[in-house]
């Protein structure tokens, strides 16, 4: 990223990861790409149960997803992250 930016990146897991790459410079790289300087990112790996788990409590659905995004500038879930 260039010296201007201002990102913050934000990885956790809560499931074994078998990564063979540096997914912080991967996601700067994705950012650089798409002209993004400023934002908070924040990427947490779980497993299906826990996936499954979060899509019932915040989004009624009872089924396991690739992805969950929250905007954290809402209003509507920012209580209960």
């Amino acid at each position: 990223m260039s010296p201007k930016s201002d990102i913050s990146i934000q990885i956790s897991g809560h499931t074994e990861l078998n990564i063979t790459f540096d997914m912080t410079a991967f996601i700067e790289k994705i950012l650089s790409l798409k002209n993004i300087q400023q934002g908070s990112f924040e990427f947490t790996f779980v497993d299906n149960e826990t996936i499954v788990s979060i899509n019932q409590q915040y989004l009624d659905r009872g089924y396991a997803t690739d992805i969950i995004s929250f905007n954290l500038r809402s209003e509507e879930h920012t209580s209960e992250l």
